[in-house]
This record gives C-alpha cells, sequence and structure tokens, in this order.
C-alpha cells in the first residue's frame, strides 16, 4: 500500500507529485528533489490531514496534486496553506492543483474532506443498501436487516473522541434502535450491511 500514496511526474521540466491516499506517511525526496514530505492524519477518524514540507535548499519548485475523493461534500470542505483559506473549486473523482509551486521549509497544508452518510444500493435490487460514511461500509449490530427509512439524516451520528470508533444510531421503520460501526470494527459480533429501505 505505501507505494500507491504518491505519484510522481516530470512533464516539460515541471515535476508533480500526487497525493493519492492519505495516511500518516512521510516521502523523503531530498536526494531527487530536495524535499521531504510529511503526512499526519487519523483519518477517517478526523477529516484532515496535514501535510508539513521540510526543504533542503530555501525553495523547491513542485506542483501538488491532492486526489478529491468521489464521496467528498464539497461544499463543507476546503484546503488551507500556511493558514490561509484556499479558494479552490474541489470536485469528486479529480486532482486539484495547489495554487503554489514554490515550497519553503515548514509550510503547511492542511486538507479538509467533510464526509457524510449515504446509501449504495446493490445491483439488482435498489430497495436493499448498504450505508457508508465517506468511504467507510458501515456494519448495523443487529441480528437481521432490519427496514430503514430513505432519509440517511434520520440516522444520528455519535459523538466519540477520536480514540473511539465513529458510530451511528439507526432508527429501524419499527422504532427500534441499533448502532452502526466501521465494518472494519467490528469483532466477535452479530452484524449485517445490507437493509432493505422503504
Amino acid at each position: 500500500m505505501s507505494d500507491s500514496i504518491y505519484f510522481f511526474d516530470n512533464q516539460s521540466g515541471v515535476t508533480s507529485v500526487y497525493v493519492n491516499m492519505f495516511v500518516t506517511s512521510e516521502l523523503n525526496w531530498y536526494a531527487q528533489q530536495h524535499v521531504l514530505i510529511r503526512q499526519m492524519t487519523a483519518f477517517p477518524r478526523e477529516t484532515t490531514t496535514i501535510f508539513t514540507l521540510i526543504t533542503s535548499i530555501d525553495a523547491v519548485t513542485l506542483n501538488i496534486y491532492l486526489r478529491v475523493p468521489s464521496w467528498i461534500v464539497s461544499a463543507e470542505s476546503w484546503i488551507e496553506i500556511n493558514n490561509i483559506r484556499q479558494h479552490i473549486e474541489l470536485i469528486p473523482s479529480t486532482y486539484v492543483l495547489l495554487p503554489i509551486n514554490q515550497w519553503k521549509t515548514n509550510d503547511r497544508i492542511i486538507y479538509n474532506m467533510a464526509m457524510r452518510l449515504h446509501a449504495e444500493p446493490i445491483n439488482d435490487n435498489p430497495n436493499l443498501v448498504s450505508i457508508l460514511f465517506g468511504p467507510i461500509v458501515l456494519g448495523g449490530l443487529t441480528a437481521k436487516a432490519k427496514p430503514l427509512p430513505r432519509d440517511m439524516n434520520l440516522i444520528e451520528q455519535i459523538y466519540t473522541t477520536i480514540q473511539e470508533p465513529i458510530q451511528f444510531e439507526a432508527t429501524a421503520l419499527d422504532n427500534s434502535t441499533f448502532r452502526l460501526l466501521p465494518l472494519y470494527e467490528i469483532v466477535n459480533q452479530t452484524y449485517t450491511v445490507y437493509f432493505p429501505v422503504g
């Protein structure tokens, strides 16, 4: 996976780096481009990722492209460079080129990618859905797939600390409630990932 976080390009003498994944990592590019890029994030427990650049010369010329995921809520997402909010359109399923290409030591980029709940129907049945929060598939802690309302706004997020799993509470059409957690957080519990909607 680590070789998929960053991609590189060099056309017409301009070096570009593409950030493809949002995981805590470090790109040491001192030997070729005199720059180190450090990415810090608790994604998906938080929606921001922070990039800090360290250069071995006064300034480095580098185009930086950030992936704009298909699930992003564009109107609630933003990018800051050195604490200045940028006027950048974030179009899902593209890459955005940052408006700066001269970078100095301790330059910082903060990228906030807002997420929302959404339902994804299975291929052959639009009334049977899985529920996702951004890119995260959620599992319902229930022994059987209870019918849910179509309005995902009726599923409430439960406040948690950054150390706790993302959690939601759903109210089924029979007025019973159950928790929804990221599928990767569910261990030794009965769950389902497909729900009828009505």
